[in-house]
């Protein structure tokens, strides 16, 4: 009896391992976040939970798609490969997507499909410091919060995006590496959604900078 209990134990444990594994590989995952890019959204040394089945479905454990890649939805948080060096993982906001046109401004103004998206400065009470200038975006559904200094921020031409692009760009216009350096990404570099709360707890990780 306690020879099957312990190969039982065993069996039960393995799954379990193999079943959180699996979970992480294909549905949901968590990763760190170092960068000061998507201020004022996410602080660095947040912990983002990536939900992997946002855009289809992969393959456990690599990098072949059963299912998509789906596009996001324009202002969407999403974390991808770096297409210069896949082994790198940037979180971003979405931008535009395949079909659209989109052209950022040295004031940080964006435009996509020769619309200007909506700016509004923020009231000092919902400023996080008096340094530097908070406005509110809508892009689309979605309305987020940015930060810009008065220096100018990189800019690009106008950009007609092909299929299976999407363009990206960090909520802190100023200082994000994003596709107005490097360009598009492509949606198979796509790792899925971003849900951020700053005051959620993960399993096994410590919260970091509250």
């Amino acid at each position: 009896m306690n020879t099957f209990r312990s190969y039982f134990f065993v069996i039960l444990l393995v799954g379990a391992s193999l079943l959180f594994f699996v979970g992480r590989s294909v549905a949901y995952d968590w990763m760190s976040f170092t960068s000061t890019s998507m201020l004022p959204t996410i602080k660095p040394g947040s912990f983002l939970l990536v939900d992997k089945a946002a855009f289809g479905w992969r393959l456990p454990f690599s990098q072949t798609w059963l299912s998509g890649p789906y596009l996001p939805d324009r202002g969407d948080l999403v974390a991808f490969r770096y297409p210069r060096d896949p082994s790198l993982k940037y979180v971003k906001r979405v931008i535009a997507v395949a079909g659209d046109s989109v052209q950022v401004f040295d004031d940080g103004r964006v435009m996509v499909n020769d619309q200007m998206l909506a700016q509004e400065t923020l009231a000092p009470s919902n400023r996080p410091d008096e340094q530097n200038i908070y406005y509110s975006e809508k892009n689309g559904a979605t309305t987020y919060a940015i930060v810009k200094t008065e220096d100018p921020s990189p800019s690009t031409d106008r950009l007609q995006l092909r299929e299976g692009q999407v363009f990206v760009i960090g909520d802190n216009r100023n200082f994000s590496s994003d596709s107005r350096h490097w360009g598009p990404v492509p949606a198979e570099n796509l790792l899925g959604r971003v849900d951020y709360s700053e005051n959620r707890v993960f399993p096994f990780v410590r919260e970091q900078n509250r």
